[in-house]
């Protein structure tokens, strides 16, 4: 099987408060060395962003990409149901997610299509960096792997019991040593994750009231596929540029931008 025969969506879910950042993500993966074959957005809230922006997204992607679709949401998704929107309007058999507010390396495509060239391979997880410090080099083959299956299953379910996880780490790519990392990367992204469709037949994005390890969502979303599915990857190349995180919005911040979405949730209901 050859890699570009790997047709992959990427599935990327957005808030009102992120949308800013869409369209320089969507330029990034049409200028990367391939491009997505489908890029799937699903935007929470979507009435508290502006019809004309969200018709502007919508034409942009369309331009972009062979298949592009913004899915809107009347109501507010937490990150994990966001997700699984996106996953159900997804059209190949390969899924690869992303945040709206975070960048992808130039070669992020053409490196998942090799990996998921191997007919085995289910999960697969990649190295980040920080957004604004300049791209590590990759090189071209072979794609270097940090963790394998059996390393993980190893380091997380030692008796093979699901719940020892949280023993090991309560991140993904906590179990694996800081040694073994390319010196490029920052760490092991949770989020940006790829995988077969298959999985949703057992896995699923999970609601914060639904997790039962403790951690986040996209902690429990990779221990799952690791533990029913047994073909995973951490590849240590990073992939992912991470936007550094914002600052925690105090009290009169929630409020006023509360309140604009509210305005605009309103305007747009008053312009049709």
């Amino acid at each position: 099987m050859s890699a570009t025969s790997s047709k992959i969506s990427v599935a990327i879910p957005s808030t009102p408060e992120h949308v800013q950042y869409l369209p320089r993500l969507l330029l990034a993966y049409a200028n990367g060395i391939e491009k997505p074959d489908e890029v799937v957005v699903s935007l929470s809230n979507s009435h508290q962003v502006w019809s004309r922006q969200r018709h502007n997204i919508d034409k942009m992607g369309n331009e972009l990409f062979e298949s592009f679709k913004l899915i809107q949401h009347q109501k507010k998704l937490s990150h994990g149901p966001n997700r699984q929107s996106a996953v159900e309007h997804c059209s190949h058999d390969i899924v690869s997610f992303f945040d709206s507010d975070d960048l992808p390396y130039p070669d992020r495509m053409i490196t998942l299509r090799r990996a998921f060239a191997d007919p085995d391979v289910v999960h697969v997880n990649h190295g980040f960096t920080w957004l604004g410090e300049p791209l590590a080099k990759n090189e071209e083959a072979p794609i270097p792997v940090l963790a394998d299956t059996g390393f993980l299953v190893d380091a997380f379910f030692p008796q093979g019991v699901l719940k020892e996880c949280t023993k090991a780490s309560n991140t993904y790519g906590g179990v694996v040593p800081g040694a073994h990392f390319n010196p490029s990367m920052v760490g092991v992204t949770s989020g940006h994750v790829t995988v077969r469709k298959t999985v949703f037949g057992i896995v699923k994005w999970k609601d914060w009231n639904e997790l039962r390890l403790g951690s986040g969502e996209d902690y429990e979303f990779n221990i799952e596929c690791l533990f029913h599915f047994r073909k995973s990857l951490i590849l240590n190349l990073p992939l992912s540029q991470y936007r550094v995180g914002h600052k925690p919005a105090n009290r009169v911040s929630r409020w006023l931008r509360w309140g604009y979405r509210q305005f605009v949730g309103s305007c747009n209901r008053i312009i049709g």
